[in-house]
């Protein structure tokens, strides 16, 4: 009797990209800065044109919120001076945007925007003509962090809460080149302070993580995932700036570079569990989005998307990724569209069963040791 087993099919993988356009008047320039944890939104700015009090129009940025039934949103700026507005941090489900704006004849001012609210100023923050830049925010929206900087003092790294409102937790030494991050939960904080990468739990205490050997000693953070297990950002290695991903069982990994060109990567951001990395490195094409994972290292993002999921970018450049969803899946960044101008994008990843149903099972690269806890994840604010 012969018995025949049918081999089991993968699932099909299916991806789609989009350009996404910029906010009217203006010349056509657009950046994407952060994606919701869920996917669905993405924030940034765009260059625009606005008609001051007198005289003739002039170029700026804007903010926007850009979700795909909405398209790109306007969300305006503070009140007072010049215009002047950038979304820097979305919450986990895309409700609540941060970022800073001019005000008053200062820029940097932080603001904080809701759609019930519209884009108002960060409540109880000691605004004395510092600049402020956001760069991190949880998953609900109630925690910021960022870098404060005035001309007497600073630059701080500060935590704002809806509770306490703002509060100093390193003051000078911390670098606005490479600004922190801060996990879902907001208990960790990952920062640059003086010249080396370091993780700051909720209760200020610093752990430094050290850098990749050879060449020159610095390391920086550029993300923290939201499990706050991994940390990225680039450091001097033997072969020149190299893309690093950080773990406490492991301590501080090199990603490697695209081939060709000069040595050079960054990692901007990562998955919730930490086994996938986006950033930019310089290829034999020049600067590329690069995505990474530990069973197939660094790729060219815009060649997998044309060698593996047959998609035509023929005539875009896509020079680096800068936020990724938490399951890995949703991918933005910035390039040069086909008529040579600055926009930003976003690629959707997806795997589909035999029913034409998506696969969404919080990443298929799962990292050994992807379940490890973090001390510090229970401190809730």
């Amino acid at each position: 009797m012969t018995v025949c087993v049918a081999a089991e099919a993968k699932p099909a993988k299916r991806a789609s990209f989009q350009g996404l356009g910029d906010l009217p008047s203006g010349i056509f320039s657009s950046i994407a800065l952060d994606v919701s944890a869920d996917g669905s939104t993405v924030v940034g700015s765009s260059a625009v044109k606005v008609e001051p009090c007198c005289g003739e129009a002039e170029d700026t940025e804007e903010a926007f919120r850009w979700t795909q039934e909405g398209g790109m949103q306007r969300l305006g700026d503070l009140p007072g001076g010049i215009f002047s507005s950038t979304a820097t941090k979305v919450s986990a489900d895309g409700s609540i945007v941060v970022g800073s704006s001019s005000s008053f004849g200062f820029r940097g001012y932080p603001f904080r925007w809701t759609q019930k609210n519209g884009i108002e100023q960060l409540r109880d923050t000691a605004f004395r003509g510092e600049s402020y830049f956001v760069s991190g925010l949880s998953a609900d929206g109630s925690i910021v962090v960022g870098i404060k900087r005035g001309a007497a003092v600073g630059p701080d790294l500060f935590r704002w809460t809806q509770k306490n409102g703002e509060e100093i937790i390193l003051g000078s030494g911390v670098d606005p080149i490479y600004p922190p991050g801060l996990s879902a939960n907001g208990s960790v904080i990952a920062v640059y302070y003086y010249n080396q990468a370091v993780r700051v739990n909720q209760k200020g205490k610093i752990k430094k993580l050290g850098d990749l050997p050879g060449g020159k000693s610095f390391s920086a953070v550029t993300a923290i995932s939201a499990n706050s297990s991994t940390i990225v950002g680039v450091s001097g290695s033997t072969n020149g700036d190299e893309a690093f991903r950080w773990r406490r069982k492991r301590g501080m990994q090199g990603l490697g570079d695209l081939p060709g060109g000069k040595f050079y990567s960054i990692a901007n951001d990562v998955s919730r569990n930490g086994s996938i990395v986006v950033g930019s490195s310089e290829s034999a094409n020049g600067r590329e989005a690069f995505i990474w994972n530990r069973k197939k290292g660094m790729r060219s993002l815009q060649e997998i998307l044309t060698n593996e999921f047959a998609i035509d970018l023929t005539g875009w450049k896509l020079e680096e990724a800068t936020a990724i969803s938490d399951n890995g899946l949703t991918i933005v960044g910035n390039g040069k569209n086909p008529d040579g101008n600055q926009e930003a994008w976003i690629v959707r990843l997806r795997e589909i069963d035999d029913d034409g149903n998506e696969i969404d099972d919080d990443e298929n690269e799962i990292d050994d040791d992807e379940n490890e806890i973090d001390d510090d994840k229970n401190e809730i604010d």
